[in-house]
């Protein structure tokens, strides 16, 4: 009995120490890096949710370094705004870093992963064969589905123009974007911005809707339970697939593989689009790469899938985001918004051809103040990723097989060493040949291999739309207008009540 109760309290001893004890401490010492005292099981989790993410988060900067160690539960997390030590992990020594932390499957039992959930060779196979399909080319061709949403948008605006109506602007510019991406992704012509009534447009919105209702520390309260728990993998899996959200998850997939299976039949007849999910089905004609499981190198329907319902995930929300925040940063800066409309005017009296993307494209100042916004308030607020072996970061770093990095992209942003008076809305910063900010100071998109995929059609989307909307008419600040406005932070970081603007004709 005594051998008995000796071994049981060895065995409790042993839990603790492998549980509580090494990763606290001897983990810690071996970073030799300073951070927060952690508690007992919830590691630095309770301040967090208590005081927010990124007060907790500024603060620490503030009273340790720009690198330091934290936890959630048991796991240790390195957060940092050193861009050398960030150049290390997305550049320089990637293959150490290939991996997001963990990212839910979004799919039916979870068997397809689009590119957020993909790791080391199965992630590098999917990205080199969907590299080619976000080519420039292909992008110019999906364009005339982009203006066409566009010209909706700049109707409804006309309709309310000089009303002196405040307009929620972020509401409009989800719906154009929803538009744009059923067009381009799931090949669907749905009128959107005037229709919210379809059945597909209702299984996204309620995924949007579930998505902004999450908690902004349900990452951090996820990585906490996998801590200490990481068997419980299986069990979340199936209460997810039990969700409202998934059952819409799931008619979109049903939905989806039927119209990849019509494209499909009608690309064999000779009939195609030019679309993001024809580009997807000709993705393999663009590469060479192949393995033993994919011999031509093709994706397959549940890989398209996938591939599909990432972007609706990852695109929806960031693009009209940016379209927001910008409208919101000209309203309350005019001088900038004529500049901007005056840039557009010369380009068009000059080109009076000239199609939206070439204009897009071509006129400076609109990627200025594109750039500016997206650094005020990037699509996404902060980006991890996971050591999957030991690393040699920096002279004064070395990292462990399981630890994360942090990248906290909004405090980045906003940090004076890198950004001169970094609150003001300054295009300037982004004239082209005239870059005054370090080399890895600016990640709205990430940086390196593992760069968000979709950046160009972002971009393209936002400044085409832009374009649009400034040649005709301007944002003006309202007594409904939030200053500042209140953010809901998550994935990504949306305005909790909106944004509302004044939409005037332009008078230049």
């Amino acid at each position: 009995m005594i051998g008995f109760v000796v071994l049981f309290c060895c065995f409790i001893a042993w839990l603790f120490y492998r549980h509580y004890f090494r990763p606290y401490y001897l983990l810690k010492n071996s970073l030799l890096l300073p951070g927060p005292p952690p508690s007992f099981y919830y590691g630095n989790y309770l301040e967090i949710r208590e005081a927010g993410y990124f007060e907790s988060i500024a603060k620490w900067l503030s009273k340790y370094d720009v690198t330091f160690v934290y936890y959630l539960g048991i796991k240790p997390v390195v957060l940092t705004e050193d861009v050398e030590i960030i150049k290390s992990i997305t550049v320089k020594n990637f293959d150490s870093f290939v991996n997001r932390s963990y990212v839910p499957p979004l799919l039916k039992k979870g068997k397809v992963r689009g590119l957020l959930q993909l790791r080391n060779e199965e992630w590098q196979r999917m990205r080199r064969v969907l590299s080619p399909t976000f080519s420039s080319k292909k992008l110019r061709m999906m364009a005339p589905m982009i203006q066409k949403s566009c010209k909706k948008l700049n109707e409804k605006m006309s309709a309310v123009s000089n009303s002196g109506e405040s307009v929620d602007v972020w509401k409009w510019f989800g719906l154009f974007t929803m538009e744009v991406i059923l067009a381009t992704a799931f090949g669907r012509d749905v009128d959107y911005q005037n229709n919210e009534d379809t059945p597909v447009v209702k299984a996204v919105a309620s995924i949007i809707k579930t998505g902004r209702s999450t908690s902004s520390t349900s990452f951090e309260r996820l990585v906490l339970l996998l801590s200490h728990f990481p068997w419980v993998v299986p069990l979340l899996k199936y209460f997810a697939r039990k969700s409202v959200s998934a059952m819409n998850w799931d008619y979109l997939e049903d939905v989806s593989l039927n119209i990849i299976k019509e494209r499909r039949k009608a690309m064999a007849s000779g009939s195609t689009r030019q679309d993001l999910l024809q580009s997807l089905l000709e993705a393999c004609e663009e590469t060479e790469q192949a393995d033993e499981d994919n011999p031509s190198g093709c994706l397959n329907n549940d890989e398209i899938l996938a591939t599909v319902v990432t972007i609706l995930n990852a695109g929806y929300e960031t693009t009209s985001n940016a379209l927001g925040y910008t409208a919101y940063l000209l309203a309350l800066n005019p001088a900038i918004q004529d500049k901007l409309t005056r840039e557009i005017q010369d380009y068009y009296d000059a080109n009076p051809d000239a199609s939206l993307y070439d204009a897009a494209e071509n006129i400076d100042y609109v990627t200025m103040v594109v750039n500016e916004s997206l650094r005020l308030y990037p699509p996404a607020p902060r980006f991890n990723r996971e050591c999957n072996q030991t690393c040699v970061v920096s002279d004064n770093l070395v990292l462990l097989e399981g630890v994360d990095v942090s990248v906290p992209v909004f405090l980045l942003h906003r940090n004076p060493k890198y950004w001169p008076n970094p609150e003001k809305f300054d295009p300037e910063r982004f004239r082209p040949g005239e870059q005054s900010y370090p080399p890895f100071a600016y990640l709205p998109f990430g940086e390196g291999p593992r760069h968000c995929i979709g950046k160009r059609l972002a971009l393209l989307e936002t400044k085409m739309a832009l374009v649009s909307i400034i040649k005709d008419f301007q944002f003006k600040k309202t007594t409904d207008t939030e200053i500042p406005l209140s953010l809901s932070v998550g994935i990504t970081m949306t305005p909790k009540n909106g944004i509302y603007v004044n939409i005037v004709q332009s008078a230049m």
